[in-house]
């Protein structure tokens, strides 16, 4: 659990909020960052979200499907391992079902 989530950018769910809106069908990232001190709260946690990875997933009207169990996951978490920063999952962000 954290207390905050701060994006680096807000360019970083762009991609994930363009597809919902042109399409219509939800959508369904997870969190890459790494988490932080928050101090506006004491002994506060914060996670600093750097990226947004989608899974294989379909749309639908009511829903969507992702792909379980996530092929990438080793894939992705070496590669945010590799930054300075040693990123890694810290959350995962959904849209709506209606725009």
């Amino acid at each position: 659990m954290v207390d905050h989530v701060e994006f680096a950018t807000p360019a970083i769910i762009d991609n994930l909020l363009t597809a919902w809106r042109r399409t219509g069908s939800q959508r369904f990232g997870y969190l890459i960052g790494r988490y932080d001190k928050y101090e506006k709260v004491p002994m506060g946690v914060k996670a600093v979200v750097e990226a947004v990875w989608e899974p294989k997933q379909e749309g639908e009207l009511d829903g969507l499907t992702i792909e379980v169990p996530w092929s990438d996951e080793k894939r992705v978490g070496e590669i945010a391992s590799w930054c300075e920063k040693g990123l890694g999952v810290v959350g995962m962000i959904y849209t709506d079902l209606t725009p």
